[in-house]
């Protein structure tokens, strides 16, 4: 017969996690670390119900042990804020219960400026989320829902007629049964780009004001229907959408660390590279910025996208500062 009754060090480290999770800068790789030391051991479990118990009755902040990792003054400012943690304990729960089923729900990821992450849910469904770009995830049992709040993300949804997926944007929304498709996002526009598959897209102008029900409705009626190889543009003011076909598998190109250029203005271009590197990279004379530009630019190093540059469309660069670049005509020997 085993004993589940935790021991004092593990009821020690639930408390600490029952602590760490109510911090508004908790990690999707630090929810992760949670749920995988809850499901090593059954103590793991019980002493983390236990921990909640305490905590609904404000005693576990008495036998919180000092801080001694880095942002221990960060913590100190919430977690002596009791009555906002109360506040959010039913509904930590109900996430509690729901991650213990599936891997996924309710979680927020996001990538930093060069970074990408592929994450799989639990419905099966894939993301590839491009750099400085964030989401969150829910999936519920008559909906699958994606909050995109920037940047640029790659789907691959796995069909389930009873369970729409739709995906929020700033300015409009997307709903699809199975298909593949990207989705680049901002405050000012939003591009929609359909690999395979059929998808809805509805125009909006206040997330907040968003009805999720009728987007998930069986009788749902987009705006526009788009289908392989068709590209949406949603922008902020416009009166109307704008619909076009382009060459999808190169639009979603990042994927494999490179971006696919096919007539765009050298402008245009400089401001996509910038959004993988920190820094700028800048014009540093505006009769660059008309320059059609047809090419496959490398975007994991820096180095290697400027040299690009350089050597295809006969520019210098110049590096101003630590952290900007600037792009000069070549003007010769």
């Amino acid at each position: 017969m085993t004993d589940d009754t935790p021991d004092d060090i593990t009821t020690r480290t639930a408390t600490e996690w029952l602590v760490r999770l109510q911090s508004p800068q908790l990690t999707a790789a630090q929810r992760r670390a949670f749920f995988a030391w809850l499901r090593q051991r059954p103590q793991h479990q019980r002493a983390y119900i236990d921990a909640e118990r305490h905590w609904q009755r404000l005693a576990a902040l008495e036998n919180l042990p000092p801080a001694t990792q880095a942002g221990a003054a960060a913590a100190v400012s919430w977690y002596r804020r009791p009555a906002a943690i109360a506040a959010t304990f039913a509904g930590f729960v109900l996430i509690l219960a729901l991650q213990l089923w599936s891997d996924i729900d309710g979680v927020r990821y996001q990538t930093e400026t060069g970074q990408q992450q592929r994450v799989k849910l639990a419905d099966g469904s894939r993301l590839h989320l491009n750099t400085d770009s964030s989401l969150a995830v829910k999936l519920q049992r008559q909906q699958r829902l994606v909050v995109l709040q920037k940047g640029e993300v790659f789907f691959d949804i796995s069909p389930d007629q009873e369970r729409p997926f739709v995906v929020q944007m700033p300015l409009g929304s997307v709903r699809v049964l199975g298909t593949r498709f990207t989705v680049r996002s901002s405050d000012t526009a939003s591009v929609i780009t359909v690999i395979e598959g059929r998808v809805g897209v509805s125009r909006h102008g206040d997330s907040a004001a968003v009805d999720i029900d009728k987007l998930v409705a069986a009788d749902f009626q987009p705006e526009a229907l788009l289908t392989g190889d068709q590209q949406l543009t949603l922008a902020a003011g416009a009166g109307s959408v704008k619909l076009q076909q382009v060459d999808a598998a190169a639009a979603a190109s990042w994927r494999e660390g490179r971006q696919v250029y096919n007539g765009e203005r050298f402008a245009a271009v400089v401001a996509d590279l910038s959004r993988y590197f920190s820094g700028e990279i800048r014009l540093g004379n505006e009769s660059l910025a008309d320059i059609e530009v047809v090419a496959v630019i490398d975007v994991r190093r820096k180095d290697r996208a400027i040299a690009a540059l350089e050597s295809a469309f006969n520019v210098v660069a110049v590096e101003k500062a630590a952290d900007l670049v600037v792009l000069y005509p070549h003007s010769g020997d």
